[in-house]
Formats: C-alpha cells, structure tokens, sequence
C-alpha cells in the first residue's frame, strides 16, 4: 500500500528552508517483491530532520532473462576491449591484404620478363 508522509511545519514556514532527501539503494536489481525497501526519504526543514519514511517498492518486478541476455550482448557490442578487437582485425585484414596484393604484383612483374 501507498503511504503518504506529513509533515509539521511552523506557521509560515519559508519553503526555500524545506528539504527533502531520497537516499535510495545503490543496487537494486529484478526480481524484487512488492514492500522490499528501496531506500527512504528524509525531510528536513531550516537544517533539522523533521521526518522520514522507508520507500518500498508498490509492485513485483519479475526477472526477465531475454532483457538480461539483450543488456549483456549490449554490454559486449559496446565495450572498449570488443571495439579495440574489432579495429585490431580489421587493421590486420587490410595489412594482409596489402602484402598478398604487393606479392601478386612481384609475381606479375617477374613472369613478364621470363618470357623473354
């Protein structure tokens, strides 16, 4: 259930004093079950806390492994090491590419004056 949190404040209170704070957990991954603690919210007015609640979660969230599976695949496609790989063997292939074509043009070059 869906709580609400009051607050008394003194009689014209200066809203520019009113601060609320919402720490929440670092980590929080599916699945996670309707009333886990997320974090809590902390109201403070003039520097003095005047209240705080805990912040549940109003709903299941189930684990979803094709969300996960697309996050990781993602994570992989778009990580430095994969990007540094893929420049790496493309850089080799045109190397490659390079030396067999000098090597062709040698071998051309060559059999034209054997027949001579």
């Amino acid at each position: 259930a869906i709580s609400d949190l009051y607050v008394n404040l003194p009689k014209g209170y200066d809203e520019t004093k009113l601060e609320k704070v919402v720490e929440t957990n670092k980590i929080t991954k599916a699945p996670i079950t309707k009333g886990d603690a997320l974090g809590q919210l902390t109201v403070y007015y003039n520097g003095e806390k005047y209240a705080s609640m805990v912040l549940t979660a109003d709903q299941t969230i189930s684990y979803s492994s094709f969300k996960y599976f697309t996050q990781s695949v993602i994570a992989i496609f778009t990580s430095w090491v994969f990007i540094l790989i893929v420049v790496l063997i493309i850089g080799l292939f045109i190397g490659y590419t390079i030396l067999v074509n000098k090597a062709k043009r040698r071998r051309k070059y060559v059999s034209r004056f054997r027949n001579f």
